[in-house]
Order: structure tokens, then C-alpha cells, then sequence
């Protein structure tokens, strides 16, 4: 399969990704909590695992960047990528909080992705 026929067929849409999402408060605590499906946290190698890893975050950001909920974009980025790096489907829903501001992956993963 040539490489302009594999990423036509890569998904590049928030329903391809995410089965739902939506703002919610716990204990006073804002998050938006995300429903993934399988291409949200598989990690293929090579290109095609770039392009999963950009759309999951991008299909994201895309939906929800203009609430006034939306802060901290690059902790928020973390938070995702780790979610979907580590309990990937095992816990769900995976919930990003806009009121955390660590942006190191790194720092994120230590936390269990709540730094």
C-alpha cells in the first residue's frame, strides 16, 4: 500500500477517535472527559503512529479550544497523550483538567497523569 493510500484511509475525524465527550465538574474540579476508541490509543510504529498521536490530540483541541472552560493547553496535551499512552482503554473515561499547568510528559506520566 503506497503512503498517500494509507493516509487516506487514517482517521482524521473526533468521531473516529472518541465516542463522546463533554464538560463535566467533580468535587469543584472542571474536566473534559473523553470516550476513546481504539485509534485514540493505539500506537502502530513509524508514520502511521505519528498520525494517530497528531489527530488524537488535534480532533480534540479542534472541538473544545474555544469553551471558556479550555486553559493550559499544553498541560492539557500531556494529560491526553498520557492517557492514551498508558491506561489507554483500560480506563475510561480519560478526563483532562484545564486548572493543571505541568507540561512535561514526563512530570504527567509520573503523576498517573493528574501532575
Amino acid at each position: 500500500q503506497s503512503l498517500p493510500t494509507l493516509f487516506a484511509s487514517m482517521p482524521t475525524k473526533f468521531s473516529q477517535y472518541y465516542s463522546k465527550s463533554k464538560w463535566i465538574t467533580r468535587s469543584g474540579v472542571v474536566s473534559l472527559s473523553l470516550y476513546p476508541k481504539k485509534p485514540a490509543y493505539q500506537d502502530p510504529p513509524g508514520m502511521a503512529g505519528a498520525h494517530l498521536q497528531k489527530y488524537r490530540w488535534k480532533v480534540v483541541y479542534d472541538k473544545h479550544h474555544k469553551s471558556s472552560k479550555w486553559k493550559n493547553t499544553a498541560s492539557m496535551k500531556a494529560q491526553l497523550h498520557c492517557h492514551a499512552d498508558y491506561p489507554k482503554k483500560y480506563k475510561t473515561p480519560w478526563n483532562i483538567e484545564p486548572h493543571r499547568t505541568e507540561s512535561n510528559y514526563w512530570k504527567v506520566v509520573a503523576k498517573a497523569c493528574n501532575p
